[in-house]
């Protein structure tokens, strides 16, 4: 259908009449789930299922899709036709994957300074947004007042350890934009 091929990138005149194992379109690892779908609707099993799985678009990117299947039979019991219907839920999937992201990076923050306080709660909890996020560096700096903005570091995670506290210029650096302004996101 147009929509099909609006979601894979293949023309029918590509696809006609080849089953969904004859060119890559079922990502590898979902080939038995799928096989299995199939199996159900080609024995008897069932007369309709779904099937939550990934495939690829002609380019070779990945697409997550649902697919509502079904069989039709001749009175006979032979098969007549198959009809398959797939929605695109890449988005959704994507969306609940970073969701769930977000939960355990708070899980994992909560659950690692809950029981610090005061110095021992930045060291901690620069530790915990590293395991949560993966960062490769975190700090927590105070502003040092004078004539420039000075910034001090009350916590500081490097390569996998804590590290020496120090001081530094502000000026020319994402924690001068920060300064008498509210929370921002330099990545």
């Amino acid at each position: 259908s147009f929509r099909a091929q609006e979601i894979f990138g293949w023309t029918q005149s590509e696809v006609l009449g080849k089953s969904w194992d004859e060119f890559p379109f079922v990502y590898e690892s979902d080939a038995e789930k799928v096989g299995a779908a199939a199996s159900e609707l080609i024995d008897g099993t069932t007369d309709f299922n779904t099937c939550s799985n990934r495939n690829y678009r002609k380019d070779g990117s990945v697409i997550h899709c649902e697919w509502f299947n079904s069989i039709r039979r001749e009175a006979d019991g032979e098969t007549a036709s198959w009809v398959s219907l797939v929605h695109d839920v890449s988005e959704r999937v994507e969306s609940e994957l970073q969701e769930r992201q977000v939960r355990n990076a708070m899980r994992t923050l909560i659950e690692g300074t809950s029981r610090d306080t005061g110095t021992d709660f930045f060291k901690a909890l620069v530790r915990n947004v590293h395991e949560a996020f993966g960062y490769r560096y975190v700090m927590i700096t105070r502003k040092e007042f004078g004539e420039e903005p000075i910034a001090r570091t009350v916590a500081f995670w490097a390569d996998g350890k804590l590290a020496e506290n120090f001081s530094y210029s502000a000026i020319g650096t994402p924690c001068e934009n920060v300064l008498g302004r509210s929370t921002c996101f330099f990545p």
